[in-house]
Order: structure tokens, then C-alpha cells, then sequence
């Protein structure tokens, strides 16, 4: 990849990141705007921004099978959006960011 191609995908990558964690310390601000006004903490777990974007649940929350697993990620679904939102959006950043990398290598060692 060139230092060009390279240098904008960091800018990329870097912006991402920066609006998820922006997105979060939002999230956050206005669950202590909330609590600071009526006394009282609203939880917003991950599971509610599944859920906001129509997403069933119900497999995971009464599985068939693979019960281990859907413990897993029930416990995963529980953690605060304001927190696993960035922390997801980064990981899936640097995940689309190997992969483009090994495609475009691929790609040079094919011409």
C-alpha cells in the first residue's frame, strides 16, 4: 500500500474512532444530565442499541442451545452503551483496516 493510500486510511481510521468516542462521552453526559435533573441513573445497556435498530434478541435471551454462549453474550449485551459502542466501532476500525491492507497487498503481488 502506498504511504499515500496508507496515510488517508489512518486519517480514516482516526475520525472513526474519534466520532465513536464522542458518540459514548455524549451518551454518557446526558445519563448524568438525566440523573442530575430528575435523581435518578437511566441505563443504557448494549443491548437497547441492538434493540433500537429493530434487532431481535429473543435467540439470545432464551436460546435453544449453545446456552454457554448465549451467557457470554447476554453478559456482553448488559455493558453500558456509552462504553462498548466506542470500544466495538475501534475494534471493527482496525479489523476493516487489516483487511483492506491484505487486500490491496494481495491485489500489488498479483500485477
Amino acid at each position: 500500500m502506498s504511504e499515500k493510500t496508507e496515510e488517508k486510511l489512518e486519517i480514516t481510521m482516526a475520525i472513526i474512532i474519534s466520532f465513536s468516542v464522542f458518540l459514548g462521552l455524549f451518551i454518557f453526559g446526558w445519563q448524568i444530565y438525566q440523573w442530575l435533573r430528575f435523581g435518578y441513573w437511566i441505563k443504557l445497556p448494549l443491548s437497547n442499541g441492538f434493540e433500537y435498530f429493530g434487532i431481535d434478541l429473543t435467540s439470545i435471551y432464551y436460546p435453544m442451545d449453545w446456552r454457554g454462549v448465549a451467557k457470554i453474550i447476554q453478559w456482553f449485551l448488559k455493558w453500558p452503551l456509552s462504553l462498548s459502542l466506542p470500544i466495538i466501532i475501534s475494534c471493527l476500525t482496525y479489523l476493516l483496516k487489516a483487511i483492506i491492507a491484505s487486500l490491496v497487498n494481495e491485489f500489488k503481488t498479483k500485477k
